[in-house]
Formats: C-alpha cells, structure tokens, sequence
C-alpha cells in the first residue's frame, strides 16, 4: 500500500511539472503571481512578510529566501508551492517552510492560502525543518483500506478541500476572518482556521461526509478555540458544504480554556474514511 500510494503521488508531480502545465497556466505564472504576492504583503508591513502560525496563534515575521523548484499542481484544486523564508531576527539557516495554494479562478491565478508547513528546530547544535501536524490536505493521498473501498466513495482530502475551500470563500468576505452566527447568543462570531480534525467521517444513512474543524477568535488567546461540525454532500459530482454548526465552545476552566460539547451525537452509523499520509520530498 506503501508504494501504490508513492507511485499515485510521484505520478502527480510528473504530471504536475509536465505536459500537463501546456492545458492551462505554467510554472512561471504561479511563481509570478506568488512573488507578487510576498511582495504586496511586505510592502504593507515595513518589508517583512507576515504570516500566523495556526497552532499557535503566534505571528511569524519573515523574509523570503527562495521559493522551491517544484510546482506541484492537483486538477481541480490548484497549484501548491513551498517556499523557505527566515525569521527577520534569525539567521538564514533557521528556516520556516511556508505553502501556498494558487488556484485558477475567473481566468486568473489567485492565492487561496499560505501555512506554515515547516518549523526551525535546534537539533544536536543545528538547525532543521520540523513538520507541523496534522499536513495541510494537500499533502493527503487517499488509501483505501479493509473493504473501504466503495464505488463512488470521496477521499478524506477532498472533503478537507471543499471545507478550506469554504471557509476561504467566507472569509474572503469579512476581513479575513470566517463567520458564523452563534444561535445561542446571537453573536456573529470572527474565526481563523486552524485545523481539519482527523479522521473525516462518513454518515451512513444520508451518505454525508463529516468532519470537525477547530477555529480561533479574532484577536483572542491561541487556547481559545471553537469546535465547529462540517457536513459535506456531493452534488452534480462536486462537494458542497450543505450544513455548519457550532459542536464546542470555549469555557474558561481552572485557569485553562477547554472545549465545551453543546451537544453528542447519538443514534448515527458513521465510518471513517481513511488515508496514507505521504510527504513528497521535492529539493
């Protein structure tokens, strides 16, 4: 299973980095529109470029030293590119490993997301890349296992495609930040994405996909996070998030922030949909 999965994936990047660039934008485009991108933010933050650690809370303050060779691009989802930048008060030596995600939209390349894939870490004197978990999605490559595989069955990156997706979508209208009503206060409250709960499920009876998505307040402490549930149907052969709510909120317990449930599931047949993580080395 190992090897199908590293074949499936380094089949991808040959794709990727091959004819397949001629149907639609070349590496040259996204690099384009990526370098404009570094370039814009540092220019509105005294040159340095800003990006938020999602598990964290902490923002990171850095300068770019190169973008990887590799593009990498999934039909359907985008073009994805790792870049190495420094931290402004670090050495070139101490770097993060930042991805971004570049998706077509309207006949133009937009960048949909940058995260911090990975961290500088001193180990034995030196420093190394140290890899944030749970991988972005597009790190994800579904294996079917024990009688999983089902016709017509969606992969678990998929769906934590169409939830990012969603969330982007929303945020994009409200300063960055994804909203949702709290229908118990009647608060609209600001939120960050900061990770896809693994494993992502499948509800039996409806055929729905599933999954639980942690979010940070705007401005609030790293702790302090919101458990909201995700349910995402296929339609017309395209995922769709049909149905938000609110599964946990934070309370403020002993000195430290905990994830209150508002309300158990009960009385569901749910499977997990499984997958192999594989992390594609392109230096």
């Amino acid at each position: 299973m190992r090897m199908a999965t590293m074949g499936r994936w380094i089949l991808v990047a040959m794709v990727a980095s091959g004819l397949a660039w001629a149907q639609s934008f070349t590496r040259d485009d996204v690099l384009n529109v990526l370098e404009q991108h570094v370039r814009a933010v540092a220019q509105q933050n005294n040159g340095v470029y800003i990006v938020k650690d999602p598990e964290t809370g902490k923002v990171l303050r850095l300068k770019l030293v190169e973008f990887h060779r590799a593009v990498r691009r999934i039909e359907d989802y985008g073009y994805f590119v790792c870049a190495d930048f420094q931290p402004v008060d670090g050495t070139r030596d101490q770097l993060y490993d930042i991805d971004f995600w570049v998706k077509p939209e309207n006949g133009k390349l937009k960048v949909m997301e940058a995260r911090v894939h990975k961290v500088p870490h001193l180990l034995n004197g030196t420093w190394v890349q140290k890899s944030l978990k749970p991988l972005p999605w597009w790190w994800a490559i579904a294996g079917e296992h024990g009688g999983e595989a089902v016709s017509g069955e969606r992969r678990a990156w998929e769906i934590k495609a169409a939830i990012h997706t969603y969330v982007k979508k929303n945020a994009e209208k409200n300063d960055g930040y994804f909203t949702i009503r709290d229908d118990q206060t009647n608060q609209v409250l600001m939120l960050e994405l900061v990770r896809i709960h693994e494993p992502i499920r499948k509800l039996i009876r409806t055929g729905q996909y599933f999954a639980c998505v942690d979010f940070r307040e705007k401005d609030g402490p790293p702790q302090k996070l919101w458990d909201l549930d995700f349910w995402v149907e296929s339609r017309n052969g395209q995922l769709e998030v049909v149905q938000v709510k609110i599964h946990k909120e934070p309370r403020f317990v002993n000195g430290e922030w905990v994830k209150s449930p508002r309300y158990k599931w009960e009385g569901e047949q749910i499977k997990d949909i499984s997958y192999e993580i594989y992390e594609y080395d392109d230096t």
